[in-house]
């Protein structure tokens, strides 16, 4: 909405002081999104990578978790 009014009152953005701070603004809000994203797929990646790891190595504690229910 800025640039539109911006563009058709024909004043160039490297002039304008509002301009500038709006832009350094937006980059900041972008790049603080992108690193919040990549955080949410780090987390999601060590869970998954943490669940296939106790699924794959951890043999003795699932042959007595599953050991519980013969006894009964």
């Amino acid at each position: 909405v800025y640039i539109f009014h911006t563009v058709e009152s024909g004043t160039s953005l490297d002039e304008s002081v509002f301009g500038q701070i709006l832009l350094v603004v937006v980059i900041t809000l972008f790049c603080l999104m992108l690193m919040f994203i990549q955080l949410l797929s780090q987390t999601i990646n060590a869970f998954v990578y943490f669940n296939l790891h106790e699924f794959k190595n951890n043999t003795y504690l699932r042959s007595r978790i599953e050991k519980i229910g013969e006894n009964a």
